[in-house]
């Protein structure tokens, strides 16, 4: 019995997805425009000790992490 699809248009679709996703076409991809007024009042903003220390475990741990959808 072979199992590849008789009806290629969904593969065809998908594959044309992909190609859309990989060369920038797909709408919003970009991040959208940015405000500069959003972005002058996000200036000199910092984070407190203890949340850039859990920054950096988190890291950490995604450096160490093996395998797709791995969980602790």
């Amino acid at each position: 019995m072979n199992d590849q699809p008789k009806d290629r248009r969904s593969v065809d679709e998908a594959v044309g997805a992909d190609h859309e996703a990989v060369s920038g076409t797909v709408a919003g991809r970009d991040g959208g425009p940015q405000d500069e007024q959003d972005m002058a009042a996000a200036d000199g903003l910092t984070a407190s000790k203890e949340t850039g220390e859990a920054y950096d475990e988190m890291l950490e741990r995604g450096a160490r992490q093996k395998g797709e959808g791995r969980t602790p």
